[in-house]
């Protein structure tokens, strides 16, 4: 188990707002290089309207955290869905696509490679996690005052944590005093896929 702080993760800017990088394999690899085999972020949406970058050969997931947002998706410049996000649904699309979104929002982004498969999840207050030793999870707390219950340890998490967790098949637990549903999310990354 690692837990990554704000210091850990990079921050840069782009066309819509802001994005948060909080994990990428391998690790000297950049999303400007295109060299990655799997970036999760997170993003600050802070116009009413954005486009995504074109991210060539790759796949994407996206999940609001906060607000509803709508997304369309081009390719040859004709629509090929449209689609209204609500907070904590998972909606995958190809990097490929030119994809325009509308409505501000805080983001949850999983982009990886034909090879690797994954899935974004949210973290429910006090629902148990069953671990598996053969994938990787990288788990996001977005409210202060969460505790992780994994083993005999008990960890307090604070707002934009992570955890990573590889090769361990246990069960956690993460609970919040308040009365939230989801206190964060999570990406569960088989890179043993093909």
């Amino acid at each position: 188990m690692k837990i990554l702080n704000e210091e850990n993760y990079k921050v840069s800017n782009w066309s819509g707002g802001s994005t948060t990088e909080i994990y990428i394999s391998p690790k000297d690899s950049s999303i400007g290089n295109l060299d990655f085999d799997y970036r999760i972020s997170t993003a600050k949406v802070g116009l009413e309207e954005s486009n995504f970058t074109i991210m060539e050969g790759y796949k994407r997931i996206i999940m609001s955290l906060d607000n509803e947002i709508e997304l369309t998706h081009y390719r040859e410049d004709k629509v090929i869905k449209e689609i209204k996000l609500s907070p904590f649904k998972e909606h995958r699309f190809l990097g490929d696509d030119k994809t325009i979104s509308k409505g501000k929002c805080q983001d949850f982004n999983f982009i990886y490679r034909d090879n690797i498969e994954g899935k974004i999840i949210p973290i429910e207050n006090g629902k148990k996690i069953s671990l598996e030793s053969d994938k990787k999870y990288i788990f996001y707390i977005i409210n202060n005052n969460t505790k992780l219950e994994a083993s005999n340890e008990n960890i307090i998490i604070v707002k934009n944590q992570s955890i990573v967790f590889e090769g361990i098949a246990k069960e956690i637990l993460f609970k919040n005093s308040e009365n939230i549903k989801n206190i964060g999310v999570y990406c569960e990354i088989n890179d043993n896929f093909l």
